[in-house]
Parts: C-alpha cells; sequence; structure tokens
C-alpha cells in the first residue's frame, strides 16, 4: 500500500470511531433521559433543583468524552 492510501483508510477509520462515539453519547443521553422519567413514574421523587443540576453535570461530562 502507498502512503496515500494508508492515509485515507486511516482517516475513514478515525471517522467511522467519531461518529460511533457520537452514537454512543446520544443513546447515553437518551437512557439518562428515560431513567429519570422512570424514577419519577415509580414515585422514586428527586427535588427539580438537584436533578436539574444532577442531568446537567452528567450532560456536561458526556460532552467531555
Amino acid at each position: 500500500m502507498n502512503k496515500f492510501t494508508q492515509t485515507d483508510q486511516f482517516m475513514k477509520e478515525i471517522v467511522v470511531r467519531l461518529d460511533t462515539k457520537e452514537q454512543l453519547k446520544t443513546k447515553f443521553l437518551y437512557i439518562l433521559d428515560n431513567y429519570s422519567k422512570i424514577r419519577e413514574t415509580y414515585g422514586i421523587t428527586t427535588p427539580a433543583v438537584k436533578k436539574t443540576e444532577l442531568m446537567q453535570t452528567t450532560i456536561n461530562q458526556i460532552k467531555l468524552l
């Protein structure tokens, strides 16, 4: 393989991995949101301020991944 072909293949792999990473972040946020909603339906309550703070902290941490 010449260097251009290797570089092209490597760049394609990076794009696939970045897409996969973003998909995982999106799926995790979806799961987190559903978990929060389900907790509320079962009567497990958390003060709104604390819940909002926890959700925002988690979202910020996921964005840093």
